[in-house]
């Protein structure tokens, strides 16, 4: 399959897909992972169930410096070769004022305060 085919399936599954998605990062965005102080495990424990949905993805965390969690997932490949790893983090800026969030979690426009 060619790079545009690969590139159209894509665009196409998540046009299909848009109202999970969103939905998915409202989720996301709802567990407090703001640093300081840094406490991923909600997050971390969160993706790890959502992971563990689709077959063959297996997780585990890891602690390195408490409380901040990591999460490791691996999808095993089918033969011996070259492997993508892709590297994140899963806490976030403070919000500021703590009466007032900017993240919006439930459907609507965006308001601020």
């Amino acid at each position: 399959m060619s790079i545009a085919a690969l590139r159209g399936a894509f665009e196409k599954e998540v046009r299909e897909s848009r109202d999970g998605l969103i939905g998915l990062c409202r989720d996301l965005v709802r567990i407090d992972s703001q640093n300081p102080p840094g406490d991923t495990g909600p997050l971390a424990s969160a993706i790890e169930r959502l992971l563990a949905e689709e077959p063959g993805i297996a997780t585990r965390q890891v602690t390195a410096r408490p409380p901040a969690v990591n999460l490791i997932a691996r999808i095993a490949g089918r033969s011996p070769g070259r492997r993508l790893v892709i590297n994140g983090h899963l806490d976030t800026f403070p919000i500021g004022d703590a009466g007032c969030s900017p993240v919006i979690a439930t459907p609507g426009p965006a308001s601020w305060c």
